[in-house]
């Protein structure tokens, strides 16, 4: 693909470029976006941060940037007048919204407009009329007879009860979404009234914390339905352009997850009466800037029915890009400078080329409900870095980087990866093999999951809907084959543990020694065994790894033991040193161990991988952890894998070493967790005794970090299995903790309270049966 073409700004009657400095009021991967565009058309930029994002990319990318401060009860990025005040003040002559936030806020549109400053966006009366979905439907059914309305309900009495009784008349299943912004906050799907008025009571508060309004609206759900987008652009002349449409039907909790253009589905038919749809509603209200019309279409009938008006640029308005050839945040400049779109020869013939997909790849739990994770990247690399090639049509947007967090404070995305091909077949393949060599070490994602929506029969048919995740959810989350993890992939972090003691070790005082020097004879003791343990997250198994001279013998770690008592289990003459030593008494090959010999796993279990190590390159980072490029061979055949650590200091007698390996075959980085045999003696120790399972029954943590909300279960009360405890939310997105079992609560936490990853949220003495 040629390079996009960028719009060239305008200029006023002086000669000056009339838009010179531009303050972005967004952060992450859309600040790092417009800024690149910026640049292009030569307008220096300004960035803001709070303290969460003091390092983050966006901030040295731009030409300056201001700390706006902390993030507490009211998020700064969300606090209009002052974001207008540090613009004014840094000299800026323009803002940009990027897309949440204030993006599709009315009233920042005319403070920014009043105060003087270009506004990056439409009018605040066309935020006004479009933006809200209750007011754009409402405009539409008495002006746009010919845009089809999906049956609902978009009235101003928003009490509970009387939302619920809208729901109940327009027959279930329904969906409660915000009338303000969008990116599935603030919305439900409601398939019966059991419970309605309090999902209704949630979506109004995620919209309010999200969009600044709590307005809802209620309209009919389709269950067989494709969300088809359609990309347009106005100027203050009235001119519109259509830039095709955009299929993203792959969605988990309303939020779009892959997307692509053209859609795979829809008639030419259908797609020429949606962009003349789409077009008819900019012209009403003579729209400028960048819009997105979407809609519902019913597969069973091919009808499409109008949802809303985004008045922002989208997230995925890449893909469009990469087929049109046009840069849309640089036309969102020279439009919001005066230019006029029919003044561009470029736009007067546009036409699709080619195919181009996007996935988002996010901190989150596929196989826990996609919940958001945070964490640190210990290591990012894109698909070209690692694969040393340059890969046509490959496009990365991001806002991070080796050593970004990502917090509970912000939205779980980490970047969006385009691609553009020939066709939709070679689109998919290439998406796939990018997904498959692109490193993101550290934390719990859902790149896998994206390979297997790729990969999935449905996806390539192109008939999915907006409910393919539900439906084929067990497929979606399938792990990686068991015999990979536990056999040649679970050397691999064992085999960089003892590179790097070994290497710390010739470089100690001890170097001086000859190479054949000992200060002891054999000692079955000293012979190299660890516990490999794969995050549960992927796959609830752990193995044992022990060296010999070349090569190394894996075998799974069994069921816990019974021993009889408890006493003195890990301790000198104990059953569990016993057995340690009965490990390693022999020095004997595969051949002539008994189940006696191996008490921790036996014969038939036992696997044998000769190995040897061609190469491993080892970089510190920030001197707090480790990255790793390990070429090995095992069994023959040589591979490379890319790892980090979580520490810097690697030490046979450290409890647990964190490991995260990507390999090509499976896709997606796994966490590995390792233990020398006598810290896993302990640990199996505190099993046997129960200490580690002290309260696990009847204590409840938290998931991830979190601000604890509504507390739903008061301190004492007694309550039934189901109710609910706490709602908490992070990452814009809420989660109710209910009860797994009935009896009295001691509650431990507040509403208002900020808490870490596993704190304890409250215990429950369960009622005997």
């Amino acid at each position: 693909m040629p390079p996009l073409f960028v719009a060239p700004l305008p200029y006023d009657p002086a000669g000056r470029c009339v838009v010179r400095k531009l303050l972005v009021a967004n952060r992450g991967e859309i600040a790092c976006r417009v800024i690149r565009s910026a640049r292009k058309v030569g307008v220096s930029t300004v960035a803001i941060y709070t303290t969460p994002d003091k390092d983050s990319p966006h901030v040295r990318l731009a030409d300056e940037a201001v700390h706006i401060g902390d993030i507490g009860e009211v998020n700064p990025h969300m606090n209009g007048q002052f974001l207008v005040e540090t613009a004014t003040r840094v000299g800026a002559d323009s803002i940009h919204p990027g897309y949440g936030y204030l993006s599709e806020n009315a009233g920042f549109a005319k403070l920014v407009q009043d105060s003087g400053l270009l506004f990056v966006g439409p009018s605040s009366e066309s935020i006004s009329l479009l933006g809200n979905k209750a007011s754009a439907k409402e405009y539409l059914s008495k002006n746009a007879s010919n845009v089809p309305l999906i049956p609902g309900y978009n009235g101003s009495n928003q009490t509970p009860s009387y939302l619920s009784s809208q729901a109940i008349a327009i027959g279930f299943p329904v969906l409660i979404k915000a009338a303000a912004g969008g990116g599935g906050k603030g919305m439900r799907i409601v398939r019966s009234s059991k419970g309605i008025e309090e999902l209704i009571a949630r979506a109004g508060s995620e919209s309010q914390r999200s969009f600044g309004s709590s307005h809802l609206l209620v309209e009919k759900y389709i269950e067989k339905g494709k969300h088809i987008e359609v990309q347009i652009f106005g100027d203050n002349r009235g001119n519109i352009v259509c830039f095709f449409e955009r299929e993203c039907s792959v969605q988990r909790r309303h939020q779009k997850v892959i997307e692509e253009t053209p859609s795979p589905w829809i008639s030419n038919g259908v797609r020429q009466r949606m962009m003349a749809a789409a077009t008819e509603i900019g012209r009403l209200i003579k729209y400028e800037g960048a819009g997105t019309v979407e809609f519902i279409v019913d597969i069973e009938s091919s009808q499409f029915y109008f949802l809303e008006v985004n008045t922002r640029i989208q997230v995925e308005h890449p893909i469009t890009e990469e087929t049109v050839g046009v840069d849309l945040v640089a036309l969102q400049l020279y439009v919001a400078a005066g230019g006029q779109l029919d003044r561009l020869p470029e736009l007067r013939s546009l036409r699709q080329t080619g195919h181009a997909i996007e996935c988002r790849l996010c901190a989150e739990d596929p196989h826990n409900d996609f919940l958001p994770c945070t964490g640190i990247i210990r290591r990012w690399n894109t698909a070209e870095e690692l694969v040393k090639t340059h890969i046509p049509g490959l496009r990365y947007e991001t806002g991070v980087e080796t050593g970004s967090e990502i917090s509970v404070f912000f939205d779980p995305m980490i970047c969006k990866i385009i691609v553009h091909a020939e066709t939709r077949r070679q689109a998919i393949h290439k998406l796939i093999f990018v997904l498959r060599h692109t490193a993101i070490l550290g934390l719990v994602t859902n790149q896998g999951f994206l390979i297997s929506c790729l990969g999935h029969e449905e996806f390539h048919k192109g008939e999915y809907t907006t409910g393919f995740i539900d439906s084929f959810r067990t497929e979606l989350l399938f792990p990686p084959p068991r015999p990979l993890l536990t056999g040649e992939l679970a050397i691999v972090p064992s085999l960089l543990l003892r590179h790097i003691r070994q290497t710390m070790r010739a470089r100690s005082s001890f170097d001086t020694l000859s190479a054949g020097w000992r200060n002891n004879q054999y000692d079955v003791s000293s012979k190299h065994v660890d516990s490999i343990t794969i995050d549960p997250s992927t796959l609830p198994a752990a193995v044992f790894v022990q060296y010999e001279k070349d090569y190394v013998l894996v075998w799974d770690e069994p069921a816990p033991m019974k021993f009889e008592g408890k006493e003195f289990l890990n301790k000198v003459g104990g059953q569990l040193i016993l057995r340690y030593y009965n490990t390693l008494r022999t020095r004997k090959g595969l051949e002539g161990r008994t189940e006696q010999d191996w008490p921790f796993g036996v014969d038939k279990n036992m696997k044998k991988y000769d190995f040897h190590v061609d190469d491993i390159k080892i970089d510190f980072i920030r001197g707090k952890w480790m990255t790793a490029d390990m070429r090995l061979s095992i069994n023959g055949i040589q591979r490379t894998y890319f790892a980090a650590t979580d520490t810097s200091v690697i030490s046979s007698a450290m409890a647990v070493q964190n490991v995260f390996v990507l390999s090509s075959d499976v896709g997606f980085g796994i966490k590995f967790s390792r233990r020398n045999l006598l810290t896993y003696a302990g640990k199996l120790d505190e099993r046997i005794s129960g200490e580690d399972l002290e309260g696990g029954e009847k204590r409840y943590l938290t998931p991830m970090p979190c601000k604890i909300l509504i507390v739903l279960a008061s301190d004492g009360a007694r309550i039934s299995k189901g109710d609910g405890l706490v709602i908490m939310e992070s990452m814009k997105t809420e989660v109710k903790i209910a009860a797994r079992t009935a009896g009295l609560v001691k509650m431990k936490v507040r509403a208002g309270q900020v808490l870490g990853e596993g704190e304890t949220i409250c215990e429950i003495e369960q009622d005997e049966d």
